[in-house]
């Protein structure tokens, strides 16, 4: 009876592996074990309603997969890294040598694990999958931010976007909010 249990749960565990559920196949389906952590991360279908997002007239709406969420990881730290560098970098202060260095990171720096995420998927003209990631520090993932982008004028660091080329593995348009 052991042996019989064994060769059942090897092959349930052979059947599952390799698997490549889309997200919003994993929704529809009810399975609440996503590729991404739905508190944080918001995946909302492409709308051609949502005039911001110019750079996608014409576009098709899109899923994403596994693969396609450790590319856009991979590609959002490596932005945000890159942000940060320059931000050290170009940071002009009179008196260096009586500044709080952990006071100026906290003010210009970007810390990607405290910010919420929504993410708009489409394919391009091309069939190239894009995704516009839209980053907030203040306010939850409930059920109008799993809808529409949470959108706001200036706010600082506290809100940013970028795009991403997921098959071309690219990133642009990296814009960090204003100061009113």
């Amino acid at each position: 009876m052991k042996n019989l249990i064994l060769f059942f749960t090897i092959i349930i565990t052979l059947n599952s592996c390799g698997q490549n559920k889309s997200i919003s196949q994993s929704t529809k389906a009810g399975n609440h074990h996503s590729l991404v952590d739905t508190m944080l991360i918001a995946v909302i279908p492409y709308d051609t309603s949502f005039h911001y997002l110019t750079s996608f007239k014409g576009y098709k709406a899109a899923d994403v997969n596994e693969s396609d969420i450790h590319i856009i990881d991979s590609l959002l730290n490596l932005a945000i890294s890159n942000y940060n560098v320059s931000q050290r970098y170009n940071i002009q202060l009179p008196d260096l040598a009586h500044t709080n260095d952990s006071i100026i990171s906290s003010d210009i720096l970007i810390d990607l694990q405290k910010y919420k995420r929504q993410y708009i998927v489409a394919l391009n003209n091309n069939g190239e999958k894009l995704v516009w990631i839209n980053c907030f520090c203040e306010g939850e993932i409930d059920n109008i931010t799993r809808k529409y982008p949470y959108v706001v004028m200036d706010g600082g660091k506290c809100y940013f976007n970028i795009m991403i080329n997921i098959t071309k593995k690219k990133y642009f348009n990296l814009m960090v909010n204003g100061e009113a």
